[in-house]
C-alpha cells in the first residue's frame, strides 16, 4: 500500500529578479538647470506685459480721480447754493412776518438780497462756513431792507443766523499726491485786498467775505483734453 504524500505547509517560489542599475547619470539626480537665454526670454516677456498693463492701470486711476473731482466740485456748488437758499429763505420769512403789505415785503426783500450780495453775506462767509457755521466769524449778521437807510441796525433791517452745516466736510483734492500742486481754491465775493482773489481753504484772510466760487487748481489736463482748472 502506497502511503499518502504529505501536503507541503508552504511552497518556495523563486525570488523576483533584482533590477539592475546602469552606471549612467540619473535623470532625476542630474536635472538640467535654467540657461541664461531662458531667463532673458522670461524677463523680456514680463517686461513687455508690464509695459502694456501699467499705462492702462494708470489711465484707470486718472479717470477715477477725475470722476471724484467732478463729484466734489458739484457737492461744493450744491452746498453753496443751499447756503444761499437758506439765507434767502430766512430773510424772506422775517420780512414777511414784519410787513403785511405785499409791495412793502417785496421791496424790502429785494433790498435785503442786494445788500447781502454786495457785502458777500449771501454766500458761505468762509470755507469753514460750509462745515462749521456756528464757529465761523460773522455767523449772525444783519442786512438793510430799506433802500433809503442802508445801516446794519437790526431795527432797520433783517438779522440772519446760520445754525446748520451744509456739507459734512470739504474732501481733500483727489489729485493731491498725484499732481504736485493740486488743490482747491475759493473765490471771494468781496475782498478789501482786491477783486477776483482766490485762496486756499487754510489761507482764507479776514479781508475776504463770502465764498462765491470753488476751483480746482494744478491738476493738469483731463483725459478728454480739457483743463481741470476750468471745471
Amino acid at each position: 500500500m502506497t502511503s499518502a504524500r504529505p501536503f507541503p505547509l508552504f511552497s518556495l517560489s523563486p525570488a523576483p529578479p533584482v533590477p539592475s542599475f546602469s552606471s549612467g547619470p540619473s535623470p532625476i539626480l542630474h536635472r538640467r538647470g535654467v540657461t541664461i537665454i531662458e531667463l532673458m526670454v522670461v524677463t523680456t516677456i514680463l517686461a513687455l506685459m508690464a509695459a502694456l498693463i501699467f499705462p492702462s492701470f494708470r489711465l484707470m486711476q486718472q479717470r477715477d480721480r477725475e470722476n471724484r473731482l467732478r463729484e466734489i466740485l458739484s457737492e461744493l456748488d450744491a452746498a453753496r447754493d443751499s447756503y444761499k437758499s437758506y439765507v434767502s429763505r430766512q430773510m424772506w420769512d422775517k420780512i414777511e412776518a414784519a410787513n403785511s403789505n405785499n409791495n412793502t415785503r417785496n421791496k424790502a426783500f429785494k433790498q435785503a438780497l442786494a445788500s447781502a450780495t454786495e457785502l458777500g453775506l449771501l454766500f458761505p462767509l468762509s470755507p469753514a462756513s460750509f462745515v462749521y457755521p456756528l464757529h465761523a466769524p460773522g455767523a449772525s449778521f444783519t442786512v438793510a431792507t430799506d433802500p433809503d437807510d442802508l445801516s446794519s441796525d437790526p431795527a432797520k433791517g433783517v438779522s440772519v443766523s446760520i445754525n446748520r452745516r451744509f456739507i459734512r466736510h470739504i474732501p481733500p483734492h483727489p489729485f493731491a499726491g498725484w499732481a504736485a500742486n493740486a488743490r482747491f481754491e475759493f473765490g471771494s465775493a468781496t475782498d478789501t485786498a482786491g477783486p477776483n482773489k482766490t485762496y486756499r481753504e487754510t489761507a482764507w484772510p479776514t479781508t475776504a467775505t463770502g465764498v462765491k466760487n470753488v476751483w480746482s487748481v494744478g491738476a493738469g489736463l483731463a483725459i478728454d483734453g480739457s483743463s481741470t482748472d476750468e471745471w
